[in-house]
């Protein structure tokens, strides 16, 4: 099940949020295991667009998969941290 999000006429589209991360394969400090994290992405669109548009003002972890490349990770840690995999 996913969650939308409608901003103006985008869709933001929730595909992960609290999860066992061991089930999909994830990190094992993963924040989804806390429940601060989603992974998600933005209809119309690239994961890229959505990376740089959130970077500059988003004060917690900002992620990209290489895997999966329309989904941006956030979270809501307490302080600055970016990659892509």
């Amino acid at each position: 099940m996913q969650l939308a999000i409608v901003y103006g006429d985008r869709h933001f589209r929730v595909t992960s949020g609290n999860r066992v991360n061991q089930e999909v394969g994830g990190a094992s400090f993963s924040r989804h295991i806390i429940g601060d994290a989603i992974d998600f992405y933005c209809d119309g669109l690239t994961g890229n667009q959505v990376y740089r548009a959130l970077d500059p003002w988003w004060t917690g972890g900002l992620g990209r998969y290489n895997s999966f490349p329309a989904l941006c990770h956030l979270d809501a840690r307490g302080y600055r941290a970016r990659w892509t995999n």
